[in-house]
């Protein structure tokens, strides 16, 4: 006799061979529906080049559903988007409707797009060929009432006219043009929606809304007949922190940086070596971002705002180089000029906050002038009175001996009397008053050498001091330019 367990084992196995063949018996049914079905539905008495409507008049309605998923691609250059999307299109077809209890209550099916009649819709801003027939290698569902729902992941490549005057701060707007081609408005109608719920961002591009419109248009090569479409407008905004921390951000800091330069004593030779390589270094940043502003014919703000920075930085180059030689000028005696003086006074010092203590300067402006002027007219008389001498020379072709009088005056054997020339009398009066004043210069010569040496000192510092005045103020005029720039940039975004 059996076991319970022996039984139970027994019962276990019918039961799950009679399971298995009763579903073997239900899909294989099914199957026979299904294929009974398609067979009566997609005969030889069905054309899908003809409308699949009873009545001619009757109007095809096209329900269009637009989905945007993702921006796979802005070309600025090339004025294209590519975009993945998702589309459903639903319309009804007279000819493939039935009977659900007559096919074991089959109430739809799925079968390639190409073996029913399909829209003739086209993307009209189309970029790339493949796009223009995008619908017939996908799948179709059918519903018994007739009604045909067409769905499936496409990518388009369209055209679109990117604005990147305020790049990279800009917003976009891309259409997507959809319609028929050649079914006119008399036999089908296209009513579009627009979606916006399943778009993830792809780092770059927000988008911040999706709008539809629905329109009949006229065209010439048909003239009185109207051809519906539906447009899709989609608002884009570039994520501009990426821009703002690689492009924006290291021009101004080397902006900055270039004003340091200015920082420098005027006497420094880094000063100009600073300019030039700030000057450098901001030629070589702008030829790494050239890839990253967009290659179109409209200049950006951005684009306007490096070139701003970058005229600057020259600007601050050649303001040094003027500073730097305006301060070895000192070093060749000259003096100031009115001009200089006036922007040297202490008003002016006082405002830009200059101190003059450590450079020695005397009280009195003019007291520079007065001294290199006594100077001057001591090296002017010396000079003379050597002209003088040399002439006296060569008239006599004998050294002077004794100087001149009018009752004559004995030296030695040698006696020169009052019977001479008038002109040599004269000659011989100044030659006296020079000796005179050579007397005086060789008796206090250490003291002339000091006052020379003191007159030289304030010169050179009267043009170190015009140097660090002009220096504060290209510093001022650099400061207030490159915030004017960044004003004007952020004005432009803000607009």
């Amino acid at each position: 006799m059996s076991s319970l367990p022996t039984i139970l084992l027994q019962v276990f196995v019918i039961l799950s061979v009679y399971i298995k063949a009763m579903c073997v018996i239900s899909v294989s049914v099914t199957d026979q529906y299904h294929t009974a079905l398609i067979n009566d539905l997609l005969d030889d008495k069905y054309d899908t080049r003809v409308r699949p409507v009873r009545n001619p008049d009757t109007v095809t309605q096209l329900q269009f559903q637009f989905f945007i998923a993702h921006v796979l691609d802005m070309d600025e250059r090339k004025q294209t988007l590519t975009s993945s999307t998702w589309l459903t299109m639903i319309w009804k077809d007279e000819f493939l409707t039935w009977d659900p209890s007559d096919y074991g209550n089959l109430t739809k099916f799925v079968v390639p797009a190409k073996d029913i009649w399909l829209p003739d819709i086209y993307f009209y801003e189309s970029a790339n060929q493949a796009d223009q027939h995008f619908m017939k290698d996908e799948l179709a569902k059918i519903y018994y009432d007739g009604k045909v729902m067409w769905g499936a992941p496409i990518i388009f490549k369209g055209y679109c006219l990117v604005q990147v005057k305020y790049f990279p701060f800009d917003k976009q707007e891309c259409k997507m043009k959809f319609g028929p081609w050649q079914h006119s408005g008399h036999e089908l109608v296209i009513n579009g929606t627009g979606y916006a719920d399943v778009f993830v961002s792809n780092g770059e591009w927000d988008m911040y809304g999706l709008e539809s419109h629905n329109n009949a248009e006229y065209y010439p090569d048909d003239p009185g007949v109207p051809f519906t479409d539906v447009t899709f407008t989609i608002l884009f905004q570039r994520r501009s922190l990426y821009y703002v921390f690689h492009l924006i951000t290291p021009c101004f800091l080397i902006a900055i940086m270039a004003a340091l330069a200015f920082l420098l004593p005027p006497e420094s030779q880094g000063k100009v070596n600073m300019g030039v390589t700030f000057l450098l270094s901001m030629t070589v940043f702008l030829m790494v971002v050239a890839d990253a502003v967009p290659h179109t014919n409209e200049v950006p703000i951005i684009g306007q705002y490096f070139a701003i920075t970058m005229i600057l930085v020259s600007l601050s180059l050649l303001m040094n180089v003027a500073v730097a030689s305006l301060y070895y000028r000192g070093n060749e005696g000259r003096l100031l000029p009115a001009w200089a003086k006036a922007i040297t006074s202490k008003r002016v010092l006082r405002i830009l906050r200059i101190r003059t203590k450590h450079l020695q300067l005397n009280d009195s402006s003019n007291n520079c002038g007065r001294f290199y002027m006594m100077a001057s007219r001591s090296n002017k008389e010396r000079n003379g009175f050597m002209k003088k001498k040399a002439r006296y020379n060569e008239m006599h072709m004998t050294p002077l001996v004794t100087p001149p009088s009018y009752e004559g005056v004995h030296q030695g054997d040698s006696v020169v009397h009052a019977s001479q020339s008038s002109d040599e009398v004269r000659l011989m009066s100044d030659m006296l008053k020079e000796l005179h004043v050579i007397k005086e210069l060789l008796k206090n010569k250490p003291g002339k050498e000091d006052q020379t040496s003191d007159v030289k000192k304030c010169i050179k510092n009267e043009w170190l001091l015009l140097s660090r005045v002009l220096d504060r103020i290209f510093l001022f005029a650099y400061v207030i330019g490159n915030l004017l720039a960044l004003f004007l940039l952020l004005v432009g975004i803000y607009n």
